[in-house]
């Protein structure tokens, strides 16, 4: 089986007769990076649009009532990889009744960019580095 074969499965489910399928092919390091450079201008925005900001929030609100980690006795340290523009950090660090110092990650150097902004604004500690996760 050769790279362009491999596929990864999103979605397989069955309605009716129908069978609906969604694979994603597998990206190089340089064409995620790629991705999203181009993207990271307009993410803010799509995100808003899908709602993903007060998704965050919801889960965060969950996970607290579930768990005693947003309720800390001494400082978190939140390590996010793949920061985007660090929307997932922002909603947790405002479900805490302290900061978190905010350590994050990524391939894109532009969302890294977006990412800065974000936390910046919100008056937050935080460092950024352009690395794969994997490394």
């Amino acid at each position: 089986m050769t790279e362009e074969n491999i596929f990864i499965p999103i979605i397989d489910r069955k309605i009716g007769s129908w069978r609906i399928s969604v694979e994603r092919a597998p990206m190089s390091n340089a064409q995620v990076e790629s991705a999203y450079n181009c993207s990271a201008a307009g993410w803010e925005k799509k995100l808003k649009h899908l709602k993903v900001p007060e998704f965050y929030d919801g889960a965060w609100k969950l996970f607290s009532s579930e768990f005693s980690v947003l309720n800390p006795r001494g400082p978190i340290e939140l390590l996010d990889c793949g920061i985007g523009d660090g929307a997932f950090s922002l909603s947790f660090a405002r479900q805490l009744n302290s900061p978190p110092r905010i350590t994050g990650v990524d391939l894109s150097a532009n969302m890294l960019k977006r990412s800065a902004e974000t936390l910046h604004n919100e008056g937050l500690e935080f460092s950024l580095h352009k690395v794969d996760v994997r490394d």
